[in-house]
Parts: structure tokens; sequence; C-alpha cells
């Protein structure tokens, strides 16, 4: 049986391995790679040092691209006012307006994923975006995004003592994130301090929470799978089964492309 080849996009990180040694590293969570082998499919890690030749020959051999979460996005791309500070003095995830180097934009990274989201949206393989991906595939589309979250009684991102928090989403009925979920509200873990702010017009929204926050979009074109989900569906599958329901349709649209790209794969 022909295999399905899955992109995943990445970051690249200065890691320090000991005292004396730092090196850039292209960095990926592991929960990613091991949802793509759960369906049969092959990883294909896709690095940010990637030329618009380079983006082109992955997008010929991949029948599906997973977006993945990371940095915050550079205010450059979507027209913001850069009110954040990125330090090496901040900790942890920092506080409001005061984040870690961890979190500073690469632009490099948005140029990159942009490209490859136009590429895939081009091909019409499917397209899933968790955290930074969603809104990474609103801004391709020229939504904007919170710098920072507004003030609000539910906690989306990561406690300092590490806790991640969850939280009650409500869906929209009529969605294809709806029809998935099969429920009117559901629950979700989010770590994010950004989100969705104007939504982009080839976008709807599938689900919010209840201080209003964009929780999951999907394209308008209804015979597109364009997914995008805030909260992190791919560390709590067993905690929050029934958003696997997104995954599998991703890997059900994605085997359904194979015919078209499976003639250019003579060397793998």
């Amino acid at each position: 049986m022909k295999k399905i080849f899955i992109g995943i996009t990445t970051s690249n990180m200065n890691i320090n391995f000991n005292l004396s040694l730092s090196q850039n590293v292209t960095l990926v969570a592991n929960s990613y790679i091991q949802i793509v082998n759960d369906y049969d499919c092959v990883p294909v890690l896709l690095p940010v040092c990637m030329s618009a030749e380079q983006i082109n020959a992955y997008i010929l051999i991949l029948d599906g691209l997973i977006l993945t979460s990371g940095q915050d996005i550079a205010v450059t791309t979507y027209g913001g006012e850069g009110t954040i500070v990125y330090s090496k003095e901040f900790t942890g995830i920092g506080e409001p307006y005061k984040r870690p180097m961890m979190l500073a934009p690469d632009l490099k990274r948005d140029e990159v994923e942009i490209s490859l989201y136009y590429a895939a949206k081009k091909k019409g393989i499917p397209i899933i975006g968790i955290c930074r991906g969603m809104q990474l595939m609103n801004v391709a589309e020229k939504g904007t995004l919170y710098e920072e979250l507004p003030e609000s009684e539910i906690s989306h991102y990561i406690e300092p003592d590490g806790w991640i928090n969850y939280h009650e989403i409500e869906l929209v009925e009529g969605t294809l994130g709806s029809t998935l979920i099969g429920l009117n509200n559901y629950i979700i873990s989010s770590i994010h301090h950004q989100a969705i702010n104007k939504l982009a017009k080839d976008f709807s929204v599938s689900a919010h929470s209840k201080d209003g926050i964009i929780e999951m979009i999907e394209h308008v074109d209804k015979d597109r799978f364009i997914m995008g989900i805030q909260g992190h569906i791919e560390k709590t599958r067993k905690n929050q089964p029934l958003f696997e329901k997104i995954f599998q349709e991703f890997f059900i649209k994605s085997k359904l492309t194979i015919n078209d790209t499976v003639h250019l794969r003579s060397g793998f």
C-alpha cells in the first residue's frame, strides 16, 4: 500500500546543551510525529531554512500539512503595534507584554509557513493548524491577532507551576467542527497568550470560549479541509478524545489526495 506523506512544520531554536555549548536546532514536539505514525502515515519534517524552490518541492510530495505551535507571529505580518518586549530577563512564559526570548517571533518561520499554507491550499490538500498554526492561517488570509489576550475570567495559558488550564468551548451549529465533535459544548486545554482578533473573511468560527475568544475555525469553502484549533488537542488525545475525530477526518482527506501525488514519488 502506498504511504501518505504528512508535512509537519518546525521551529529553529538555539538550545544550550551544556554550560559552554549552544546550537541552532530544528525542533518539533514528538506528539505531532506520533499522531502521523498512529495513522500509518509518513511524517515529513519541514525546516524553517527553506527556499521557495524547496517549499514547492516538498509540497509536490505532501498529502496533508500540519501547522504546529510555537513562537509568536511577527506583528509585521498582520499590521500589529509591536507592544510586547521579548527579553532573556523574563522567565517561564513571562507576563503580559513581557515575554521570554523563546516566544520571540521568527520572521523567517512566518514567511516559510505562510508560503507552505498558500502552496498546500493551492494544491488542495488538507491543512490543520494547532495553536500558533491556527493563528498563522488567519494571518495568511489577512486576518489579525491580539498581541496579548484581553482580560478575562478564563485562563488560556499555562500557570507558573506548569498547570495547563482547560475550559469550556461552545461549538457553532452547522459547522464541520460541530459535526465532527457531535456536541454543542466541550472542554479544551490551551496554552496561549495571543489569539485571533479580526477573523479573515475566508474563515468561519467553529467554536469560541465563553469570553468570546475564537477557539476553532474552518474554511468557508466546504470542499476544502482547512481547520484551525487554538487548544493543544495533540496533547489531550486521551482526556479529550472527541477531538480525535478532527484528526481522523484530516487523515481521511489526506488519503483521498494520494492518487494526485503518488506519481511524483518515484525517488522515495
